[in-house]
């Protein structure tokens, strides 16, 4: 007498939004505040200044064309929303304008070279954003299955 042999278990999908959240790869909120003190000028708006890349001492932004020139002096102010924190961190900077090159869409790259600045908080907040990218790049490689 043969043994009746249970079912193969029902393959049922899973929907991609059940694996993958769209807030594991949120980007932290920056609101980043630029005076030029060289012009008396200020920029203080969501999204109109950004961080392209960290240098060592400075770091590139992009900005609204024409804001800053090559040697203007500058005061950044940048607030941070860190995911799992009540207070937003803070963190201030006086900065030299190195270069200011437009990028044809109203907008320029700007490199700066940091003044006035405490090393250990400079360290700080370059942290923040290296530690976030480590995460994502973490979560990305345990979903391919840790290649």
């Amino acid at each position: 007498m043969a043994k009746n042999k249970p079912p193969a278990p029902e393959f049922v999908p899973i929907p991609i939004e059940a694996l993958i959240q769209p807030k594991d790869f949120k980007s932290f909120e920056t609101l980043i505040t630029m005076k030029n003190t060289t012009t008396a000028g200020e920029l203080r708006k969501q999204g109109a200044i950004q961080i392209v890349e960290f240098l060592e001492r400075g770091m590139v932004l992009e900005a609204p064309t024409r804001f800053c020139q090559k040697s203007h002096y500058l005061v950044l102010t940048f607030e941070t929303d860190i995911p799992g924190q009540y207070e937003k961190y803070k963190f201030n900077t006086g900065a030299r304008v190195e270069s200011a090159e437009p990028t044809g869409d109203g907008r320029d790259t700007v490199t700066v070279s940091l003044i006035q600045t405490d090393n250990s908080e400079w360290d700080r907040f370059q942290s923040l954003f290296g530690n976030r990218q480590a995460e994502i790049e973490g979560f990305l490689r345990a979903a391919k299955g840790g290649e």
